[in-house]
């Protein structure tokens, strides 16, 4: 009995060590496919193209739109779903005994059997665009204009003030001048040089 049981965990072990290897050389495929055969027609096959490599995802058609989710963005308030492109069913084509589509993911672009693209529009992602733009914070650019006015303003203020104290220095001096000549600065200066002579 022993020798049974011992047979067959090696079996099942070997079988489980052939799928995961299988799984690893399809690169995901397998399990994407396996996915959609199961769910008998409710999800598509969607072959991503990518500048690093290409993958497999599942997707499913809801009201004109395909409902997809990749590998770079994440999905809102835990969906499933994190991509809801404008979608026509004659983008579709069956491989691999299930229906498929080919996406870039660059582009955001179906890609026709012909390999000409047809541009999606992701609602998901222009819906994101549309509250982030609504609950913006204030914009850096309105700070800055603010500060550098602010600044300005100071600057000028100041030199306001350093003029006005300059023409009143001056003036206190023009009128100590104006009320006794022979002992103002500039008659001592020419006295000065009148006794150089």
């Amino acid at each position: 009995m022993n020798d049974l049981i011992i047979q067959i965990i090696a079996y099942w072990g070997f079988f489980f060590a052939g799928l995961v290897l299988l799984i690893f050389l399809t690169r995901g495929f397998l399990l994407q496919w396996l996915k959609v055969i199961t769910s008998m027609g409710k999800k598509i096959l969607i072959q991503v193209q990518d500048p690093i490599q290409d993958y497999f995802i599942t997707g499913k058609i809801q009201g004109g739109f395909l409902l997809l989710k990749d590998r770079e963005s994440k999905g809102e308030n835990g969906s499933d779903m994190n991509k809801q492109i404008k979608f026509s069913s004659d983008l579709i084509f069956r491989a691999y005994g299930v229906n498929c589509v080919k996406f870039n993911d660059q582009k955001n672009a179906f890609l026709k059997t012909d390999m000409t693209g047809v541009m999606g529009w992701d609602a998901i992602a222009m819906d994101n665009l549309l509250q982030r733009a609504l609950t913006r914070p204030e914009s850096t650019a309105d700070n800055r204009n603010k500060i550098i006015t602010m600044i300005a303003c100071i600057v000028s203020v100041l030199i306001g003030l350093l003029i006005y104290f300059k023409l009143t220095g001056i003036e206190k001096s023009i009128n100590i001048f104006m009320s006794n000549p022979t002992t103002g600065v500039i008659p001592s200066a020419f006295a000065i040089f009148r006794n150089r002579k």
